[in-house]
Parts: C-alpha cells; structure tokens; sequence
C-alpha cells in the first residue's frame, strides 16, 4: 500500500485515516480526473467530511475549502485534522476513507521503469504477437 502496509492502516485513528485517504486522492489526481469508482469514492468522502464538518460548526463552504486544500502544505492537512477533532467521525465516514485508500491502492500493483524497454507491455493481461524475420 502506497501509505504504508494494511496493518498501519487498520490502526490508524479516524482522523489521520480521513486525512490520509483526502491526501492520497488529491496526489493521485483523483479529485480532478480518473477511475470512476475512485472519483465516486473520492465525492463520498468529501461530502461525509464537510457534512460533519458543518455538523460541528464550520460552514459548508469552509469545510469544502479545507477538504479541497488538503494535499497543498502540512498547514492544509494540520488545519482539517485540527478541525475534525470536534466532528463526530463515525462508521461511515471510516469506511468512506477505508474504500478511498483500498481503491487508490490498486493503481499502485507495478512500479515498472521501461523508458528503454522496445516491445514492452506493462499491465493484466496484455497480449503481444512477435514476428521474428531473417534478413
């Protein structure tokens, strides 16, 4: 796993999980463009966040604000833990994050370099036919 092994994930606590699973999706550039299952995981978990967000008393355009900044400094991730202490971080937000981070994992099963590989496939299930001729 990208973040660390599933153990560490199963024992993180509920804040650094949420914050960890925002973080991962914005790097991965989930946010803005990519598997469906991982932007709809993504869209879940943010609108659980800012709901319990606002639930604690930050406006909805401020807790959008914070969920949306996570991944640009320490201050950001800092300022969304800060306010998530007092947000009731219940079940299903933990399993929103949960799925965010398992779905983000996937992406990563192959760190392949073959910037000078020829006639390479990388992935499940490729199927290559080589023809081989005698000058």
């Amino acid at each position: 796993m990208r973040n660390g092994s599933k153990d560490e994930v199963d024992r993180m606590e509920p804040i650094t999980l949420v914050v960890t699973a925002l973080v991962a999706a914005v790097k991965a550039g989930v946010a803005k463009v990519g598997e469906s299952a991982a932007v709809e995981a993504y869209q879940a978990l943010k609108r659980l966040v800012v709901d319990r967000l606002h639930r604690s008393g930050t406006t909805e355009p401020d807790g959008t604000r914070l969920v949306e900044r996570v991944g640009e400094s320490d201050g950001t991730k800092a300022a969304l833990s800060e306010a998530l202490t007092s947000a009731d971080l219940d079940q299903p937000v933990i399993d929103a994050a949960q799925r965010l981070l398992d779905l983000l994992d996937r992406g990563g099963k192959f760190v392949v370099d073959a910037s000078h590989a020829t006639g390479v496939i990388i992935g499940d299930h490729g199927v290559q036919h080589i023809t081989i001729q005698r000058p």
